[in-house]
């Protein structure tokens, strides 16, 4: 049996484009170097400040279920930068491997678009949102490479049940670490399914008229589609730098709006852990504050809701792991439609699920 994997491994490794993946290990340390150097983690609000974090409860209740198994293999350690590397190493691998079973198409030669799209990957912000959780990069990249390698083997099987098989599994494990990679599994899968069908001449045509088309919508004419951050808040204020979503409905202003209330100095010392402990603990001025945050962030929810008609809207950061902000959000986005019940353009509106 050891023989066996120890010749699989030697089998990979003989099979790993390392060129290429060094490149983009490379690329990606460099991208993300001042990030890892000045810790620009989540350690900052507050909630994670130890070097341990032991995966639990919270985690087997949104379904991440092998998160237990990993964090106790990793000794539940968070070990900067060794976190952030091995996140980076996992998914420069995940993008290899895509390189690897892409570049088959056109003969085995790898083109500028191959690396450019290598390069691209690798500095989206995706990556710089999981290595900013530090206790949890490591798990957000293996599930990034699982979901990667159970396309790989639905593409590469000859056999549909060993396909079918093989694939259901990696991509068990790549879900029970984090669910959004179901995305990157499916979006996989589709654009193999564009390469076999647009084969050709007259494929090659279609090809480019739909990414044209494609492009244009979900890019927009200047390709800034999708920055919701900066959608403002206030008409009246315009002026107001600190008016754009991206400042109103963060755990900045949250802090910000609390150490007013509290008559303290702008610079007192205040985290998110600081703040949730008085609110979980009832002290008036806290809720008061957490009420006006839930009712900022429920309005542009209900905005996100009736433009897009989205099923879930998840709630991302540290302090989403706190009971109460879920609560009070929920509560704040249920008050908005009550509050104009009456209205009958109010009962066909689409509503959403608020999730962590």
């Amino acid at each position: 049996m050891s023989v066996k994997i120890k010749a699989d491994i030697r089998h990979w490794l003989r099979e790993l484009d390392k060129k290429y993946f060094f490149v983009m290990l490379g690329f990606a340390v460099m991208v993300y170097f001042p990030l890892i150097s000045l810790k620009l983690t989540n350690t900052v609000d507050g909630l994670w400040t130890t070097a341990e974090y032991m995966a639990g409860a919270w985690e087997l209740s949104n379904g991440r279920w092998f998160w237990l198994v990993t964090s106790f293999l990793r000794f539940s350690l968070q070990l900067e930068p060794i976190n952030a590397v091995v996140c980076l190493v996992l998914v420069s691998l995940g993008v290899t491997k895509l390189h690897m079973t892409f570049k088959t198409v056109h003969e085995g030669r790898t083109s500028c678009l191959d690396w450019l799209a290598g390069l691209c990957y690798l500095a989206n912000t995706v990556i710089g949102c999981y290595l900013s959780f530090a206790h949890q990069s490591v798990e957000f990249g293996l599930a990034f490479y699982l979901s990667v390698l159970a396309a790989v083997c639905v593409i590469r099987s000859r056999s549909i049940a060993a396909g079918i098989a093989q694939g259901a599994f990696l991509l068990a494990l790549s879900l029970g670490l984090y669910q959004t990679d179901l995305a990157c599994f499916c979006m996989v899968l589709l654009a193999w399914f564009l390469v076999l069908l647009f084969r050709g001449e007259e494929g090659i045509k279609l090809r480019y008229y739909i990414a044209k088309c494609l492009g244009s919508a979900v890019c927009g004419v200047h390709f800034t589609a999708g920055e919701y951050s900066f959608v403002n808040t206030n008409a009246d204020e315009w002026e107001n730098t600190e008016k754009p979503m991206a400042c109103q409905c963060s755990t900045k202003s949250l802090l910000k709006w609390y150490r007013a209330r509290k008559g303290l100095s702008a610079d007192a010392p205040m985290n998110g852990k600081l703040f949730f402990d008085a609110a979980n603990a009832a002290e008036p001025e806290a809720l008061e504050v957490l009420e006006r945050f839930c009712k900022m962030v429920a309005v542009q929810i209900y905005n996100l809701t009736v433009l897009l008609d989205v099923e879930k809207v998840a709630i991302g950061g540290g302090i989403s792991k706190q009971p109460l902000l879920l609560e009070s959000l929920r509560s704040a986005y249920d008050g908005l439609y009550a509050s104009r019940a009456g209205q009958a353009y109010m009962e066909g509106l689409p509503r959403c699920q608020i999730v962590p």
